[in-house]
């Protein structure tokens, strides 16, 4: 009689869901490997440059916004800077 249509059709579906399987797990392991690879996150931060030291005009500006100075010595400020 041989083996029923229905037979035949399970054997493949039984083979393609293993292969998927196994196929599933050994991308699993790739990427769990490549993740452990990679540096740390802190590692990965580049440095970022201190910031400019102000000059001396913005320095006359500061001190005369915060009262520290007043409206005649920071005119005579930037004058002697020539502004």
């Amino acid at each position: 009689m041989g083996v029923p249509w229905f037979g035949w059709v399970g054997l493949v579906l039984n083979l393609v869901i293993i292969a998927a399987i196994v196929i599933g797990v050994i991308l699993l392991i790739i990427s769990v490997a490549r993740r452990n690879n990679q540096p740390a996150v802190s590692s990965q931060v580049t440095p970022t440059q201190p910031p400019a030291a102000p000059n001396p005009r913005e320095i006359a500006q500061t001190r005369y916004a915060r009262g520290e100075i007043t409206r005649d010595e920071y005119m005579q400020i930037l004058t002697d800077l020539g502004n």
